[in-house]
Order: structure tokens, then sequence, then C-alpha cells
């Protein structure tokens, strides 16, 4: 692997596709992470209970009953590199609960297959110092902005 975010040439049967999933893909994706995430924490604990939350749950995506980690964010991407979007609630809960929160990465993922390169787990994104880079802003343009066909005209 080269490490690059995205195969290219004959080797990019399937495994990465280039620019933004589509939701039925983005929904596959979420399926299958949390499905190889609980994997993985039955595995390493084998008496854990691992309840899966609602796709819309603020914060985390997994609740279990280890206190090391009850709460459990899950990100998966088809990336070779585990890279995330993580949104300003995932982080302030993960800040507010950073004793008990846990992020799963997992990445290299071929939705046709099933499969995945690897699971990365850390609390680090999260931590004082760590580089999270900001990727979206929310703004109102103000009710004086130019509206409607006719404005084009003065743009």
């Amino acid at each position: 692997m080269d490490g690059s975010d995205y195969a290219s040439g004959p080797e990019a049967s399937g495994l990465v596709r280039p620019g933004f999933a589509t939701a039925a893909d983005a929904q596959e994706t979420e399926r299958q992470s949390r499905l190889a995430v609980a994997g993985l924490l039955a595995e390493a604990v084998p008496e854990i209970e691992v309840v899966e939350m609602a796709t819309n749950n603020p914060g985390f995506d997994l609740e279990t009953s280890a206190e090391r980690f009850r709460f459990v964010e899950v990100k998966g991407t088809v990336k070779r590199l585990p890279t995330f979007f993580l949104s300003e609630g995932e982080r302030q809960f993960g800040t507010e609960h950073s004793e008990a929160y846990l992020l799963a990465v997992v990445y290299g993922m071929d939705l046709e297959r099933a499969s995945h390169e690897d699971i990365a787990l850390s609390r680090a994104p999260l931590a004082p110092g760590a580089p999270l880079n900001p990727f979206k802003w929310t703004a109102v343009l103000p009710t004086s902005a130019l509206r409607g066909p006719g404005a084009l005209k003065f743009l």
C-alpha cells in the first residue's frame, strides 16, 4: 500500500472510489463499519454487551458495557488511511466523555466484498493539541442580499 487516499490503475478494482459516497454507499459504509467494530469489541472482550444506537444518535454509535469505552463513535471509509469527518456535536460529546469515549475508524473498506483493511482505535483525535481541521461553516446571507433571477444581472 502506498498510503495514498485513493487507489489508481488496475488495483482500483472497487477498493476505493474517489469523490463522495452515494447515499446508498454511505448507508452501507455505516452498516458494515458498525458491524466490524462490534465484532472487534466482542472478540477483545467476550463478555461485553454492545448496543447499536439509532443512526441519528448525537455523539456516538455504539454503547457498551465496558466503562473504559462505554461510548464508541464509529467512522468508516473506503480510503486507505483512517480519515474521517467529525461533527462539532461528536467532538463535544467525545470531549465531555473522554474517560469513556472511543473513536473507531474502519478504513480501506470494500463494500462489495464486505471487507476492510483495518480498524484504527483512538481517543487521540479529541485530545488537546490533536490535528483537527475545520471543514464546514454555516452562514446566513443578509436579507439585503440580491434575490431572484433578475439579481443575476447585478452580479
